[in-house]
């Protein structure tokens, strides 16, 4: 037991070092490569992701832990773990209640164990990852950071508890209100998921053999696959990435030039949002460029042949 002991705390000590050389890093980058610096107070604002993650699946773990995450250089800044229960405690709980131990004893011991107790957290399991962000975000102050922007998904509760944490003043007042950006593989998991159930709504038709049967419009060979859904998300990425500095406008047109060019067809070219170049992507603007007759759409890798009315439900998405 006592070799156990010395190995959590030197664990503990070396953490707790190698927190403070990433957030030295991270002034440095910020500073010199950024040239972003500290206010007055010698607080940086700083860009972080935060993500959760649980002992085991579903909504019934007992321990859980969330990490704060520098989006710059990907160094952890902070963490915190949740728990629900305590070995030490069910321990010597069931040595009282086989009066192993007296009431005073168990007393004076839960009075010395309250410091290093395991059990922090009393909610739900699916409310740990939002405490844990609290927690984080509340201790900013105290590293000289201030987790300006949160990067996290579209329906992030950690989020939202962040910003109404301290009775609706957040972690550093209503005047430093942090920030949500949207984290790009996050939007296009949601492209994908609405992809896909679109794909999974079906209409009754008849066969030849004039019996009635509901089948989804959107799917099967030559339509929406897994294979085509997966590309046009990944084409989405590549799209904001690529547009990350541009207008809205020109980030819109670039992310519907995957869409309209892989619907496209020999009867119905759809490539006027496609770059117009000899070095472009596109296989039709490259060979008009180059003057030249363009392949056959049927040559391309990925592509899709849709109704113009389920083309629009895909627009939608």
């Amino acid at each position: 037991m006592q070799y156990a002991n010395y190995i959590n705390k030197k664990t503990i000590e070396h953490t707790k070092y190698l927190l403070e050389q990433s957030r030295k890093a991270v002034f440095k980058y910020y500073t010199q490569v950024l040239d972003r610096h500290p206010d007055e107070d010698g607080l940086l604002d700083v860009d972080v992701s935060f993500d959760g993650t649980w002992h085991t699946r579903g909504h019934s773990s007992l321990f859980g832990a969330g990490a704060v995450i520098d989006a710059n250089t990907g160094l952890i800044l902070d963490y915190e773990t949740a728990g629900k229960v305590c070995q030490l405690c069910n321990y010597n709980k069931a040595r009282h209640d086989r009066k192993e131990m007296t009431d005073t004893e168990y007393a004076r011991w839960k009075e010395c164990h309250a410091p290093t107790c395991q059990v922090n957290y009393t909610g739900t399991s699916g409310g740990m990852e939002a405490a844990e962000a609290v927690a984080c975000w509340n201790r900013s102050l105290s590293h000289e950071m201030r987790y300006i922007n949160f990067i996290g998904d579209g329906d992030s509760s950690a989020y939202s508890a962040v910003i109404s944490s301290n009775n609706g003043e957040g972690p550093y007042g209503k005047e430093r209100i942090v920030e949500k950006m949207e984290c790009i593989n996050h939007v296009a998991k949601r492209l994908g998921n609405g992809l896909r159930n679109l794909r999974k709504e079906t209409q009754t038709v008849k066969t030849k053999s004039g019996k009635s049967v509901k089948r989804s419009l959107l799917g099967g060979q030559k339509k929406l696959t897994d294979k085509v859904i997966t590309r046009l998300q990944f084409y989405f990425r590549r799209s904001i990435t690529r547009k990350v500095n541009t207008s809205e406008e020109e980030m819109r047109n670039d992310i519907m030039s995957s869409f309209e060019h892989c619907s496209s067809s020999d009867a119905n070219p759809k490539h006027h949002l496609c770059p117009k170049s000899s070095e472009s992507w596109c296989f039709y603007q490259k060979a008009l460029a180059l003057g030249k007759e363009p392949q056959s759409h049927s040559e391309m890798k990925v592509s899709f042949t849709l109704l113009p009315d389920q083309l629009q439900l895909v627009r939608k998405v």
